[in-house]
């Protein structure tokens, strides 16, 4: 794996990890909130429906009390509810009924101390039965109110009930009166707020706000409900509402959230190539020129160290001052190759004049004696001993001859010392110094010989 892929990659997760997990705890932390919220617009709206269930009992016991006053205040309809006659009688059996029409209440009946209906908007046909239980079981509630079964011709009708009760003529009466609790009116409770209501007594659904029954409801309202004769029952009304605008809220800020990482993640990625390639390049091309470097091409540049001042600039300065290192060395060692070469030399030819040397030592040795003891025998020996003198000379000019054709060739020409000095002076670099060469212009050429005159001018240097 090169540098750039690395550098890539470690960009990539210090861009995408911090990113991943700030937008997972975001997704977490909104989504709670908006949870919270719905929470708390659901407690509000339970609350509401709670103040408006007793706003609208409040408005029934206002108008019974209207009623009441009207009772007490009206000769005829006192006369009506209070008289024996025949015409009282027919006047009192619709007395509720016509009431009940301009009070605007869904269910009204009028009853005696003992119970007895005297008069039911909503049933005419109840007229003098006995019933005391409902209005009993009334009494007994918080503020007269209760959620009551009253009896139809057509069936049974639910209502919100309040009781209120008057005085006429030394007489106790009590007034039940209430408003129907049944699909429309759920819907009128929920108004546009999106909530779906349904109405249960006992476990049994008897009004909906429409659409099905909420399976599981988001909160419950307990009401107190009466059978028809006054028996207690259990009444709740569900509140439930549809997930389907926090649903879509949510799913809108995940397409956000996944859009913003899509994008940051992007941009994460150019810059880390950016970086990578703004980092890799100049190392890439330290490596190149590096890798062109041999003991015969050490005239290598790197620029980079004196362009920059970081960790590259640095590494670009080592490269420099190895290299000229390895220059100052290429020169040491050649300069030791041939000192070694020349001792080898010298050794060998030393060795053989030494052999050369040795007969002819040995035959003036014998002919030096002979002049000194017997000078008259000198002629005789040294013209026997002459050959051996002979044949020694030959050896050393051999010998030499020999060595005189290892000494390269030397020729005389005409040279220009000045792109002779500019061809070396490179190689003089060392140490981290660099040879300034100024030739003169009209610098004459000389005669000599080219090998020759270049090792005189790198000895120089």
């Amino acid at each position: 794996m090169t540098l750039r892929t690395r550098i890539l990659l470690a960009a990539s997760l210090l861009v995408l990890l911090p990113t991943l997990v700030l937008s997972l705890a975001g997704r977490q932390q909104t989504a709670h909130r908006l949870r919270e919220q719905h929470a708390a617009r659901l407690d509000a709206m339970a609350t509401l429906l709670e103040e408006d269930l007793a706003l609208r009992a409040d408005a029934i016991a206002a108008r019974l009390a209207a009623l009441g006053r009207d009772l007490q205040g009206d000769l005829a309809l006192r006369r009506a509810l209070t008289g024996d006659d025949p015409a009282s009688q027919r006047l009192r059996i619709d007395l509720a009924a016509r009431r009940m029409a301009l009070m605007g209440l869904d269910v009204l009946q009028i009853q005696d101390a003992e119970g007895r209906i005297l008069s039911a908007g909503h049933f005419r046909d109840a007229f003098d039965r006995r019933e005391p239980g409902l209005a009993d079981a009334l009494a007994r509630q918080p503020g007269g109110t209760a959620l009551a079964e009253f009896r139809r011709p057509e069936g049974s009708l639910l209502a919100l009930t309040r009781l209120d009760s008057l005085r006429l003529d030394g007489r106790d009466y009590r007034l039940l009166g209430g408003e129907r609790l049944d699909d429309a009116a759920l819907r009128r409770l929920a108004g546009g707020s999106g909530l779906r209501l349904a109405l249960l007594v006992d476990g049994e659904p008897r009004a909906t706000s429409g659409g099905p029954l909420p399976g599981e409801a988001d909160r419950s309202l307990p009401l107190a409900a009466l059978g028809p004769r006054g028996e207690p029952r259990e009444g709740v009304l569900l509140l439930a509402e549809s997930r389907g605008a926090l649903a879509a809220l949510l799913g809108g800020f995940d397409l956000w959230l996944l859009g913003a990482l899509t994008a940051t993640l992007a941009g994460g990625l150019a810059l880390a190539l950016w970086l990578s390639t703004r980092l890799g390049r100049p190392l890439r091309d330290l490596a190149a020129r590096t890798e062109r470097l041999d003991l015969d091409n050490l005239d290598a540049d790197f620029p980079l160290a004196g362009e920059r001042r970081d960790e590259v600039g640095a590494l670009a300065r080592t490269l420099s001052l190895l290299t000229s290192r390895l220059r100052s060395g290429r020169v040491a060692l050649v300069e030791a190759e041939r000192r070694a070469t020349l001792g080898d030399l010298a050794r060998q030819v030393t060795h053989d004049i030494r052999n050369g040397f040795t007969p002819l030592r040995n035959v003036l040795a014998h002919l030096s004696r002979l002049a000194r003891e017997t000078p008259a025998e000198l002629p005789a020996v040294y013209l026997e001993r002459e050959g051996t003198l002979t044949r020694g000379l030959a050896y050393l000019e051999d010998l030499a001859d020999h060595y005189a054709r290892l000494r390269p060739e030397r020729r005389a020409e005409r040279v220009d010392l000045g792109a002779l000095l500019r061809e070396i002076v490179p190689v003089g670099e060392a140490g981290g110094v660099r040879t300034r060469l100024a030739v003169a212009p009209d610098l004459p050429r000389l005669v000599a010989d080219p090998a020759s005159l270049r090792r005189i001018a790198e000895n120089l240097l």
